[in-house]
């Protein structure tokens, strides 16, 4: 039977979205979804304009920005009818991961005060980004045990690893009430292979 009616047409665009926030940080994968309206999304193809972009999931996708830039772009096409078409281009802001804290057992901040046995089960010293939206795992590399011995003269001890070595920890149990101690020189490693410096940790032996 004969009828009327009345419709819109719309033409197909496509949306990216970081899932985390609004920038992309080197040396981790970055969580993106993408869609297009009307379009299947094995039709979708994605490109990044400095680092790599894969597809995960149906509409979700990892970005790994390249190691220079600080924006990357990421371009949305449609396969439609044979043809590539260009959907939508979306840009977005590069940053390299923070520096973490250094952190050991029982101390809040950069100074704090442990008993001469807590001081001597203590097994490493930790690097972590306490409030950064990914979780993002730091190594510690190295770091030095800064002492006062006799005669008031500071002395030094290494580590080559985030581990308290047998020597440091002899140390620790011949300390005085009232002695401090400073760990410093403290390295890390995040996923990006950057080594960064950390904060001093002062503790006093109480």
């Amino acid at each position: 039977k004969p009828f009327t009616a009345e419709f819109e047409v719309a033409e197909s665009n496509a949306t990216v979205s970081a899932t985390g926030m609004n920038v992309f940080y080197r040396g981790i994968p970055n969580p993106v979804e993408i869609s297009v309206g009307g379009v299947a999304e094995r039709d979708v193809v994605a490109q990044i304009s400095a680092g790599n972009i894969r597809r995960v999931s149906a509409g979700t996708y990892e970005v790994k920005p390249g190691p220079r830039g600080d924006k990357a772009t990421i371009s949305v096409y449609a396969n439609v009818e044979g043809s590539r078409k260009l959907m939508g281009r979306e840009e977005f802001r590069v940053y390299p991961l923070p520096t973490p804290d250094a952190i050991v057992d029982g101390i809040q901040g950069s100074s704090g005060a442990l008993t001469v046995g807590t001081l001597s089960r203590l097994q490493n010293v930790r690097a972590e980004a306490e409030d950064f939206v990914f979780e993002v795992d730091y190594t510690v590399e190295s770091f030095e045990i800064a002492f006062q011995g006799s005669g008031g003269i500071w002395s030094t001890m290494p580590s080559n690893s985030d581990r308290f070595t047998t020597d440091q920890k002899n140390l620790f149990r011949q300390l005085r009430t009232g002695q401090r101690i400073m760990i410093e020189k403290i390295k890390a490693s995040g996923p990006d292979g950057e080594i960064r410096n950390l904060n001093n940790i002062t503790i006093t032996v109480r």
